[in-house]
């Protein structure tokens, strides 16, 4: 699976899952925007997409 910039998003950080978008994407990680403001990069396992799966 795969993600592309502003699909919307869960990462799962810290053991809690936080909802975001997309804004970049590279060979093994995707950065995404919460709506609190904050943004981060995360692995590709940490991030479930719309569809309940991962993105490895």
């Amino acid at each position: 699976m795969s993600a592309e910039v502003s699909d919307s998003v869960t990462v799962i950080e810290d053991g809690k899952c936080h909802s975001g978008v997309v804004s970049a994407v590279d060979s093994t990680t995707c950065t995404v925007d919460f709506p609190d403001g904050d943004d981060g990069c995360f692995g590709f396992e940490d991030v479930i997409n719309h569809e309940g799966e991962t993105l490895i």
